[in-house]
Parts: structure tokens; C-alpha cells; sequence
């Protein structure tokens, strides 16, 4: 077995299920439109390049940003307020199929991968483990009930070399009926059918004490 699906079957006995990647609506439609979906930085032609983050400190441009299980908020707020797009300010959580990790090239950071210029980012597999260790860099603690499958540092990350292709994404999350109908209404017309669900707790930084208690946010199914 190789180093991937080793990986992969560790974090599936944990029970975890996806990974996460936010990104904005104006930039979901050119997702949604390529087999390629969802490209790393340095492979987003430049003519649609609406970078999130223009300073990369994790030093891996060339790699999706993904989080295990439930998105970073922390940083999305951060995101968030230097957005200085006044016309598309929705944003919405993409859920990736776990099963890319056993196909695709990958590194995690038990810690935010920018923290020290991406001197936490590791791409020895074996060592995946090191996601739920305490303490963490940032001296996170892991609660006696946390959920398994959560990562101790609420903003650990995965990174994904180049893009995640779009059959990989097998969900969409926003935090109101609102957004759902208008993500609904887009995926419509450009002929997707992905679940989408409403969860106010995943899209902001309630789930870290949740989880930690051992209680896994409700995200409920959109009806179409």
C-alpha cells in the first residue's frame, strides 16, 4: 500500500469524511465550468485570477489550500475583511470527496501553513498523525470529547498539489437560505447537480467549540 492510501485509510478511521475549500461565488462559476475545478494559484490563467490571498505566506502557490472536515474560519474572516469587491461579497465552503487524497499529491501543517513561512507544511505521510497530536504550534489542546476526525489546531491544513478536479466536490455549504437559492440558481444553469447545505455553524467559528465537546455541527440538506 502506498504512502496515499495509507494516509487516507488513517484519516477515514478517524471518521473523517472531506475536505474544505472557501472560496467566493464570482469564482465558483469558473469551478463549476472546468473538469479541472478548483486550480492552485499559480495555475489559475490570469485573466480570471481573483487571489484570496496575496501574500502566501505558506510559500505554496502551486497548491489548493484545504482544511480537514470543516473550513478555517478564522482565516475566511480574515479573507473576508480585506475583500474589496463591493458588488460579488457571497462566499461559499466547497466539501471535497476524501477519496483525492489517494490519488493526488499532498502535504498537510498541523497548524496554519503560513505560520512561519510554511516551516510546518510536511509532506511525509506517515506522519499524518502529527494532526491530532497535543499540543499543537499554536498550543492548541484537544478536548477529551472532541470529535476524532477534527484536526487539534482548528486551522491545520491539507494542501493539494495544482487543482482538485470537479468530481471530487460533493458539496457546497452557506450559512443562510438566501445564499442557497442563489448557489441553487447557478449550479442550474450551468448544469451541476451538487448537494448544497445550510449551516450558519459550519460558515463561521461556532463549530470549534462544538466540536470539541464532541458535537458535530447540523447542516441541513437544500431542497431543489
Amino acid at each position: 500500500m502506498n504512502a496515499n492510501a495509507k494516509a487516507y485509510d488513517y484519516l477515514l478511521e478517524r471518521g473523517a469524511t472531506r475536505l474544505c475549500h472557501f472560496t467566493k461565488v464570482q469564482a465558483l462559476t469558473h469551478i463549476l465550468l472546468s473538469e479541472d475545478g478548483i486550480l492552485a494559484t499559480d495555475f489559475i490563467p490570469a485573466d480570471i485570477k481573483q487571489q484570496n490571498d496575496l501574500e502566501r505566506m505558506d510559500n505554496a502557490e502551486d497548491y489548493v489550500s484545504c482544511s480537514l472536515q470543516y473550513p478555517n474560519c478564522w482565516y475566511w474572516e480574515k479573507a473576508k475583511k480585506r475583500d474589496t469587491d463591493i458588488i460579488f461579497k457571497e462566499w461559499v465552503v466547497l466539501t471535497i470527496d476524501l477519496g483525492l487524497l489517494k490519488n493526488k499529491l499532498f502535504k498537510y501543517c498541523k497548524c496554519n501553513a503560513a505560520k512561519s513561512s510554511g516551516a510546518y507544511i510536511k509532506g511525509d505521510l506517515a506522519m499524518i498523525s502529527e494532526l491530532f497530536s497535543e499540543p499543537t504550534v499554536q498550543s492548541k489542546y484537544r478536548a477529551p470529547n472532541m470529535l476524532s476526525c477534527c484536526p487539534s489546531d482548528d486551522q491545520a491544513e491539507i494542501i493539494v498539489y495544482k487543482n482538485i478536479p470537479i468530481s471530487y466536490v460533493n458539496g457546497v455549504i452557506v450559512g443562510d437560505a438566501d445564499n442557497a437559492n442563489h448557489i441553487a440558481a447557478i449550479l442550474r444553469a450551468v448544469d451541476r447537480r451538487i448537494p448544497i447545505y445550510v449551516s450558519a455553524e459550519v460558515c463561521n467559528t461556532k463549530w470549534s467549540n462544538m466540536v470539541r465537546q464532541g458535537v458535530k455541527p447540523h447542516e441541513a440538506e437544500y431542497n431543489y
